[in-house]
């Protein structure tokens, strides 16, 4: 399983690391995602349907990136108010339909890390770890950096 947001870096590298990490080691991946309904954008039934679709084709472009990499894959979302527990929920529901399973998580490392990029990039991925360990299941975070860019003379 991997726990992925919108389609872009952190998912992609997330596969990418698995790959590089473990190679010939999975042949199936389940994408896992919330749509996180935030009482400042919800604006109805519209609104919701929109973040819905927004999340599955999300999802879809990663099942797609997967199957172009050989593997089988799948994914589940849930929409909800609450992140980690939406997570939680979708994680433990997919360990018991799935035997022998892995969820990883990406996380980014900043190459100079300031008070912004700790602030701004929120930990997602040590707070569903921490949960699911006392639940009895493993998260492996793979770290995902983000090099510093040169300054021009």
């Amino acid at each position: 399983m991997v726990l992925v947001e919108e389609y872009a870096g952190l998912g992609i590298h997330t596969v990418l690391s698995i790959q590089r990490l473990f190679p010939r080691h999975f042949k199936n991946v389940v994408f896992c995602s919330v749509g996180l309904v935030d009482s400042a954008q919800f604006k109805g039934a519209a609104a919701l349907h929109a973040l819905e679709a927004k999340v599955r084709r999300d999802l879809e472009q990663y099942v797609e990136l997967a199957r172009r990499m050989g593997f089988y894959a799948e994914h589940r979302m849930a929409v909800g108010t609450d992140l980690i527990e939406e997570l939680e929920r979708m994680c433990l529901a997919l360990v018991h339909e799935f035997s022998r399973t892995v969820i990883f998580a990406g996380q980014l490392v900043f190459q100079r890390e300031n008070l912004f990029t700790r602030s701004l990039h929120h930990e997602t991925a040590f707070s569903i770890q921490r949960r699911l360990q006392f639940a009895g299941t493993q998260v492996i975070i793979l770290p995902i950096r983000v090099w510093e860019k040169r300054r021009a003379a």
